[in-house]
């Protein structure tokens, strides 16, 4: 999850934040999770063992104002009563896949038909 993004270059995965918020995003691509669990995850992996969790929580409320996630319902948890449900949003997941791939590459594989949906898409 961490090291240079070899795809398009994209403003949510650049500067100070970029590494942690790419690593939120991947976390949440696999499922619905509140901001502690994303920060139990987050722990995990090497070079974030000690990222405070105020710090994902800040960088999950900035990726929500800008609706890179979404709250997705609540679950029950101990001291507070509920918490908030995070998901990605498309335009997250289309972020994803092209911090993986240049347009370049997609350019050069995708089939006749994916072209003209992206030609119309960008019309």
């Amino acid at each position: 999850m961490e090291g240079k993004l070899r795809g398009t270059k994209l403003k949510v995965f650049s500067g100070k934040e970029a590494t942690l918020n790419h690593t939120i995003l991947r976390i949440l691509e696999k499922q619905m999770l509140i901001s502690y669990d994303v920060w139990l995850t987050t722990k995990t992996i090497k070079g974030f063992r000690h990222t405070p969790y105020r710090s994902i929580c800040r960088r999950i409320q900035a990726l929500e104002q800008q609706n890179w996630i979404t709250k997705k319902g609540k679950r029950p948890i101990r001291p507070t009563g509920t918490s908030d449900l995070y998901e990605i949003t498309p335009k997250a997941k289309a972020a994803l896949y092209l911090s993986e791939k240049t347009m370049d590459t997609f350019l050069e594989t995708a089939p006749e038909e994916k072209l003209l949906q992206l030609i119309e898409t960008l019309k």
